[in-house]
């Protein structure tokens, strides 16, 4: 049996099946860029790259957004949510990790992605300490915001 801990929203205890609702999960296989392509002037490597910081740069306008809105509507503890996704967002080391997977091993954006933040989120969740292992969840975010981005969905 599965135990799941939440935040209650009615007095009481029940034991019955969950119904989940809302829940993004996508399942990115190994794709590789077809280099096939390569002309001269034209590395789809670069192309990939660029799709990687577009879908970044739309990622922390759309984060940026959503903490300003908390911020105005809920205040500050609310709104500092969004500006910790907004620094994993920001880091100019995961961006360089996720192009490394692109340029070194030749895969799509998507699998890059994938691959680099759910090793951090493994990281976190195998540290043994329960806030760090819930704030794997926040990766998981950024993986779920960053892949809608980069499927155009």
């Amino acid at each position: 049996m599965l135990i799941k801990h939440g935040i209650a929203v009615s007095p009481g205890v029940a034991i019955a099946q969950a119904l989940v609702l809302g829940v993004e999960d996508f399942r990115i296989p190994r794709q590789t860029i077809d280099l096939t392509e390569i002309k001269e002037g034209f590395d789809p490597t670069d192309a990939e790259a660029a799709r990687l910081k577009s879908a970044l740069n739309h990622l922390c306008e759309e984060i940026a957004g959503n903490e300003a809105l908390a911020a105005e509507h809920l205040g500050k503890e609310a709104a500092a949510i969004f500006a910790a996704h907004l620094q994993l967002c920001r880091d100019p080391k995961l961006l360089r990790e996720i192009e490394t997977l692109i340029r070194g091993a030749n895969h799509t954006a998507e699998y890059a992605s994938s691959q680099v933040l759910r090793r951090y989120a493994k990281s976190l969740q195998s540290l043994g300490n329960t806030y760090l292992a819930e704030r794997a969840a926040d990766i998981f975010d950024l993986e779920r915001g960053l892949l809608r981005h980069l499927l155009g969905e």
